[in-house]
């Protein structure tokens, strides 16, 4: 249930697991009905606030939401998309100031990863070595 900025992220998994690559996520996705039904599978049965998953591979995403910094107001925090969506980050930077994640919509099938500011917080999923 906590929400992490992608440094820490990058530290959370204990020995012998890892915090899955960019490519590891698209590898998951569409080994589970591509980005247009990934979502529906990975989602956990119960806890979110619409539409629940069928979890049939046990992977029970909940939609923790995440953790938002916004520049334009002095650096306010929200906590946004809780019951809505799961955000869970990768390994993988785009640059200095972002790094990709997973997204699990709750409104939809979908997922969706891309690039979002490292300073975010968001859950973690980590992979087996």
């Amino acid at each position: 249930g906590r929400l992490y900025n992608w440094t820490a992220a990058k530290d959370v998994c204990p020995d012998g697991w890892h915090l899955p690559s960019y490519d590891e996520w698209k590898v998951l996705e569409s080994k589970f009905g591509g980005q247009i039904m990934a979502g529906q599978y990975l989602k956990a049965q119960a806890g979110s606030l619409s539409n629940n998953g069928d979890d049939e591979f046990g992977f029970s995403a909940l939609p923790a939401g995440g953790r938002f910094i916004d520049d334009s107001e002095h650096d306010k925090v929200n906590y946004l998309y809780l019951g809505d969506n799961a955000f869970f980050w990768s390994s993988t930077p785009e640059n200095d100031d972002y790094a990709y994640r997973m997204n699990i919509p709750y409104s939809s099938n979908t997922t969706n990863i891309r690039s979002i500011k490292q300073k975010y917080g968001h859950s973690v999923r980590c992979v087996r070595d």
